[in-house]
């Protein structure tokens, strides 16, 4: 998921190194469009795929990423092999340079992987020593880019890749969803997010059952959905912030041991 991960209708927004419209362990439980595998990750939420950095509004990213072909028959259950990591690295960064329109991409060395939850936070700290504005989401998993003059959308796209790169999501993380940690999502989803967004007065009358909201699970019940509606994006960011999301590390299933 999705993160600040949703289908909220924004100007554009980046969410790593390939658009996704599921969700995996590390932000939600969604699948990556770019990832050919079976359905969302943990890492990932529900959200609309952005494009290029330009000065035209706000940009927005998030930790969910795909690497085609590696995740085949995979999913949260399993645990990667450093030969699987360093693969769907190589092919996150080959995504990350096309989706910022980087022909000829530096090499850069991976300082460390992070969780969901701490790559905005992460990014925009990197980006900010570049002189890129940014500002983190609510749930700490995705960042806003703030506006960029024409002249200076190369070295933003640059800045971006050299950060994602640095700090990449682990690719635990992205893992398509298992039976368990959709369960895990869902039951975070009623007991938890749920009642606190009721608390704040959003009603969420349509909440489908375990067994609904696990079978559409490529394209799942999503409250920001319901709260966008009536409280708009403004009303999306107080609420998540209130009510986050649940925390990727709290239901993968193999939490990857990172520094």
């Amino acid at each position: 998921m999705g993160l600040w991960v949703s289908g909220e209708p924004e100007p554009a927004r980046r969410r790593g190194m390939c658009g996704s419209t599921l969700a995996s362990l590390g932000l939600l439980l969604l699948t990556a469009a770019c990832t050919g595998s079976a359905g969302p990750s943990v890492g990932e939420v529900p959200s609309s795929a952005g494009s290029a950095a330009s000065g035209q509004g706000e940009q927005r990213s998030s930790a969910s990423e795909g690497s085609p072909g590696v995740l085949d028959g995979l999913d949260g259950s399993a645990v990667l092999t450093s030969e699987q990591i360093a693969q769907i690295y190589q092919r996150d960064v080959a995504g990350q340079a096309k989706s910022l329109q980087i022909k000829n991409p530096p090499v850069v060395k991976v300082v460390r992987y992070v969780q969901p939850r701490e790559f905005g936070q992460t990014l925009v700290a990197c980006l900010n020593e570049r002189g890129i504005p940014a500002t983190v989401d609510p749930d700490g998993a995705g960042y806003s880019l703030g506006d960029v003059p024409k002249s200076q959308e190369g070295a933003a796209n640059l800045a971006q890749f050299e950060c994602f790169a640095m700090y990449p999501v682990h690719p635990q993380y992205r893992l398509p969803a298992s039976s368990k940690e959709k369960v895990r999502y869902y039951e975070y989803l009623v007991n938890v997010q749920v009642p606190c967004l009721r608390k704040l007065g959003y009603m969420l009358d349509n909440v489908p059952s375990e067994s609904v909201w696990i079978a559409h699970f490529s394209d799942p019940w999503d409250p920001e959905n319901e709260i966008m509606s009536t409280a708009g994006r403004d009303g999306v960011k107080k609420a998540m912030a209130a009510c986050p999301r649940a925390d990727p590390a709290t239901i993968i299933e193999h939490p990857p041991a990172l520094k």
